[in-house]
């Protein structure tokens, strides 16, 4: 474990201590965030002047032939085009990148520590001997307990995501995984990270506990579509619950609590009764919509909007959970959710 800031002490040579720390080390990640390729005041950037320390650290880091370099995409960049960085550091954007994200942080930072396990038997000592500090650090301090870390923050503008070239089953196969996923697209429960929801203390009207089932629907797919990482990954989280009405009468005795990041969802329910199904009319949902089954109504059976999240018009439908205003919520009795798309 080398990290520059604690590691060099005063009167060392900058350059000498990198290069002992490179020989020592099998593994180097280069963290890519949002801010070093942005320009200052003057208009400069610091990693176009040759003396930049971190810009040094990159480029001893590609030229030693005993270690792997990994570039880490941070805070939702995408890859840097190699036309952006000085020629002695373009070489980096060749690389296959691992991303690190907010939304799935513990099962990112899992999937990284199980790649450098592969290096290092050691690293098992490390994490054992210092369980806590991943959970009580700043993102950037839990990586750098990983390995010999090399910072290089890059733009978030139009890179080529977390691979370049190669063909779209490539970056199909590389997604997957980096995720954990058996095919390009899966249904299982969330994994840690992946939901927001959480269970509260409400009651429904009719004073029963709440019962919460979970589905993720995951995939992977090239170019990355809308509500996707830069590497194609994306997640729809559905939370069953209780809804707010007191008997199945009443149409909205369940809810389908829906995550995503997607700009309008694409949602078709039907109902089976007696052995039998009816197909309600497809509809297009935006975050913060509560939606229902249109009642006493003839023709197609549909759902409407009843509310919005957030708005006094929640109030009024006394759900009995707290959802977060960028959800969806369905109400409905004997309706089940048959598939679900993300839309622009």
């Amino acid at each position: 474990m080398f990290i520059d800031i604690d590691d060099i002490g005063p009167g060392e040579d900058f350059t000498q201590r990198i290069e002992r720390a490179l020989e020592a080390c099998r593994v180097a990640l280069i963290l890519i965030g949002s801010r070093w390729l942005a320009p200052a005041a003057d208009g400069t950037r610091r990693i176009d002047a040759t003396d930049d320390l971190f810009r040094q650290e990159v480029r001893a880091a590609l030229a030693h032939p005993d270690v792997t370099v990994v570039p880490i995409l941070v805070e939702g960049v995408a890859m840097p085009e190699s036309d952006a960085l000085p020629d002695d550091i373009a070489p980096l954007t060749k690389l296959n990148a691992f991303e690190l994200s907010n939304r799935h942080w513990d099962y990112d930072l899992g999937q990284l520590a199980g790649f450098i396990e592969s290096y290092e038997d050691r690293w098992n000592r490390l994490r054992h001997r210092a369980p806590g500090l991943l959970i009580r650090a700043a993102p950037v301090a839990a990586l750098a307990i990983a390995a010999a870390v090399v910072g290089i923050l890059s733009s978030g503008g139009g890179g080529a995501g977390a691979t370049s070239g190669g063909t779209i089953a490539a970056h199909v196969a590389s997604c997957e995984r980096s995720h954990g996923m058996t095919s390009s697209q899966v249904v299982r429960q969330p994994r840690p990270g992946e939901s927001r929801f959480t269970k509260s203390d409400v009651r429904p009207p009719s004073g029963e506990q709440l019962e919460f089932t979970q589905t993720s629907y995951a995939s992977c797919r090239w170019p990355p579509p809308s509500g996707a990482d830069p590497d194609g990954y994306r997640t729809i989280i559905v939370t069953l619950t209780d809804g707010p009405g007191n008997s199945d009468d009443s149409g909205r005795d369940f809810a389908d609590v829906i995550e995503s990041r997607c700009g309008h969802l694409r949602l078709s329910y039907n109902e089976t009764s007696m052995g039998s199904q009816e197909q309600f009319q497809p509809f297009t949902a935006a975050p913060g919509d509560v939606w229902a089954p249109a009642s006493g109504s003839s023709g197609p059976l549909r759902f409407v909007k009843v509310g919005e999240l957030g708005a006094p018009s929640e109030q009024g439908l006394e759900l009995p959970f707290y959802p977060q205003t960028a959800d969806v919520v369905v109400l409905h009795g004997q309706q089940e959710l048959q598939s679900e798309s993300c839309l622009a």
